[in-house]
């Protein structure tokens, strides 16, 4: 389901109200280094651990970060509240790590003033600091994404704005407009790349555009035309941004589909691609594509330009896939299945080559994972 739509969607489960279960142990599929069930890990520092930001209903107050030990197979699904005392809070987005620290965005929702950007301990998952995305009882950021360059966090927001944090005062230090309803953002070639998508309570006169900002001088240099409702963003090995528009919840003429732009000139690469992508991540040449209403999980090549075959090679079945992240130590791809979106999800960890190396159970709507190793 796409993350506008639980905008809507979650006012049907407002009602439905999760409680995060206790460490429970899990069965492990993961086999010993070297066996030809998946490639040797031996060369790559061993992953000890998953975090899983769980985004949780919307107007349940239920996000998490769920914790799952690869050694001992024991998740915990509400881990960041074992490790800090409270509640993460309402309708997470988008966890990533920087250095030591790990960046989660919670977004809130509007006129509730529940708008944050929590910054953790990557190892210990303890709070350094919790940065309010609003001011005072008048205005609301709604914080969507994270990217990095150099000492910096760069947020996307809901309200339009890309604003900066620096990474060792932890406090917003300057802000650019971008659009309007900013999605996922990307940085390449000394730019960001942000996405303006189509968003009922925060219009924008053109969601069809990705605003381009140059870094240095963190001000908007260009808007590039897309397909419409642009909401995903990666960078593709060899610097090439790609963008997933999911197209337009009333007027079926405006299809959704993946557009390559060239960040060397700013400029739309031919073909457009007619895909339904609710995400993707990177890993190596290829540019791994979820769409959740087929449902389907592919490669795209980003060298021959191919979308490939099933991602999935053992016949291992996922409900409704919702998210995925490529384990950059060793090529692992985690696929999040959020099943009906009213309970626990569940996240699957593949070999490279598609054959799955262990899941476990997360707290409710799982997305993305961050690694200890």
């Amino acid at each position: 389901m796409k993350k506008i739509v639980l905008y809507t969607l979650g006012l049907a489960f407002a009602v439905s109200f999760y409680s995060c279960s206790k460490e429970e142990t899990q069965q492990s599929l993961l086999p010993t280094d070297g066996l030809a069930s998946g490639p040797s890990i031996a060369s790559v520092p061993a992953t000890t651990g998953v975090y899983v930001l769980c985004e949780g209903l919307m107007g349940s107050n239920n996000s998490a970060i769920s914790y799952y030990n690869v050694a001992t197979g024991v998740v915990d699904k509400n881990y960041f509240k074992t490790k800090n005392g409270y509640g993460l809070g309402e309708t997470a987005n988008d966890m990533k790590r920087y250095g030591n620290k790990i960046y989660v965005t919670v977004t809130g929702i509007q006129g509730g003033f529940k708008s944050y950007v929590e910054v953790l301990n990557a190892t210990t998952l303890v709070s350094l600091a919790r940065i309010p995305f609003f001011t005072g009882t008048t205005a609301e950021y709604l914080p969507r994404n994270v990217a990095f360059s150099g000492s910096k966090v760069y947020v996307s927001c809901y309200d339009g704005y890309v604003r900066r944090i620096d990474t060792s005062s932890l406090t917003i230090e300057a802000s650019v407009l971008a659009g309007g309803a900013c999605e996922e953002l990307t940085v390449s070639n000394g730019k960001l790349y942000v996405t303006n998508s189509d968003h009922p309570s925060h219009p924008y006169a053109t969601p069809t555009t990705v605003s381009v900002i140059n870094i240095a001088t963190f001000t908007k240099t260009a808007e590039i035309t897309v397909g419409y409702n642009p909401a995903r963003a990666v960078t593709a090995k060899g610097g090439d941004v790609y963008v997933a528009s999911w197209g337009s919840w009333t007027n079926p003429a405006l299809t959704p589909q993946v557009t390559r732009i060239n960040t060397t000139t700013d400029a739309v690469a031919t073909p457009t691609y007619s895909y339904d992508v609710q995400a993707m991540t990177v890993y190596g040449d290829s540019v791994y594509m979820v769409s959740t209403y087929s449902p389907w999980i592919k490669p795209f090549n980003s060298v021959t330009k191919v979308l490939g075959s099933n991602f999935i090679t053992d016949g291992t079945s996922i409900t409704t896939p919702y998210s995925i992240t490529a384990n950059q130590n060793g090529g692992d791809i985690y696929i999040a299945d959020v099943k009906n979106y009213t309970g626990d999800g569940e996240m699957f960890c593949f070999y490279n080559n598609g054959t799955l190396r262990f899941k476990f159970a997360t707290g409710p709507t799982p997305q993305k994972a961050v690694f200890l190793y």
